[in-house]
């Protein structure tokens, strides 16, 4: 793509809550850009409905991994500094067990 339109420069823009509306920062370097990539399956089991708590409900446990994993990202790192963000993603169930 660079070969066909080639450039000196790049410049990105991305709002930042904490700064002021008409305002923007800039800064030499790569910023806000990158990831990690992982996975991690969550296998549920199926039960009567009159005794849910012999199942395992796979949507309650996804739904709390995705709230600790925000949760270690807003509490922990100050996004000023240590620029993260956590955005978990779901694939639907394809089967019970």
């Amino acid at each position: 793509m660079f070969e066909r339109f080639p450039c000196d420069a790049i410049f990105g823009m991305h709002n930042a809550p904490m700064m002021a509306v008409g305002k923007f920062a800039i800064r030499t370097g790569p910023m806000m850009a990158g990831g990690a990539f992982f996975d991690i399956a969550v296998v549920g089991r199926g039960a009567h409905g009159a005794r849910p708590e012999a199942g395992i409900d796979p949507v309650i446990v996804g739904s709390h991994i995705a709230a600790a994993l925000q949760t270690i990202v807003r509490a922990t790192l100050d996004p000023w500094i240590r620029r993260s963000s956590a955005s978990p993603g779901f694939r639907p169930a394809t089967r019970t067990m």
